[in-house]
C-alpha cells in the first residue's frame, strides 16, 4: 500500500498526511485450533458456557477468497451487537483494512496481516495509548462436523474488531515485532 507518510512512530505505525494512524502487517488471523461457546456454532443453542474447540485450517484461513473478503472491511471498536452494514457502518467504522495478505509470526505460526487505516480521532489516541493494541476479525463462517472435532469453511469477513482480549491469542497491532511476508 502506497501512501504519504508524514511521521514514522514505530517499523509498523505511521502517521499520514491527511493525521491517519497506518499500521502495517497487522495480525487479523491465525490459523490453528480455537474455542467458542456451544452458542456461537449452534444457533438453536443458549449455552455460552460449554466451550467446543473448533479448527480453522489453513486453506480455509488463507483461501484467495477468504482473504479477499477482508479487503476494505471496517475497522471497528470492540465487535458490535450486529454485522456491520452500509446502514450502520458510520456508527461503527473507525477505519478500514487494506493490503490483506498470508505471513508467519517470528515462531512460524501462518497469519493473516493487513494495513489497518485509522481515521477516528478517538481510536487513533486509544490505540496510541495502548488501551487498543490486539484485533479480532468478525465473520460469516460455516462449523462443520469433522469426526468428533469441528472446523471453520467458508470465512468470509464483515470487520476487524479493535479489543482488549482477542480470543486467537495473537491478533494484535504490531509495534517492533517483525513478520515474515509471504
Amino acid at each position: 500500500m502506497k501512501y504519504l507518510r508524514s511521521e514514522a512512530i514505530s517499523p509498523h505505525r505511521s502517521i499520514d498526511n491527511s493525521g491517519y494512524l497506518i499500521c502495517t502487517d497487522a495480525i487479523l488471523s491465525r490459523t490453528g485450533t480455537q474455542e467458542y461457546a456451544k452458542a456461537e456454532i449452534f444457533a438453536d443453542s443458549n449455552d455460552y458456557d460449554t466451550k467446543i474447540k473448533v479448527d480453522r485450517p489453513y486453506n480455509e484461513v488463507m483461501d484467495q477468497k477468504s482473504l479477499a473478503s477482508f479487503e476494505n472491511k471496517p475497522v471497528v471498536v470492540e465487535h458490535p451487537d450486529e454485522d456491520v452494514n452500509p446502514e450502520n457502518c458510520k456508527d461503527y467504522s473507525v477505519g478500514f483494512v487494506r493490503d490483506v495478505h498470508q505471513g508467519k509470526t517470528d515462531d512460524g505460526i501462518d497469519v493473516m496481516l493487513g494495513t489497518l487505516v485509522i481515521t477516528d480521532k478517538d481510536a487513533i489516541e486509544q490505540i496510541q495509548k495502548g488501551d487498543y493494541k490486539f484485533l479480532s476479525c468478525g465473520y460469516d463462517c460455516e462449523f462443520v462436523e469433522d469426526g468428533t472435532d469441528m472446523k471453520q469453511t467458508h470465512i468470509r469477513g464483515n470487520h476487524v474488531a479493535l479489543c482488549k482480549i482477542p480470543r486467537a491469542g495473537i491478533t494484535r497491532i504490531q509495534d517492533s515485532a517483525q513478520v515474515e511476508q509471504s
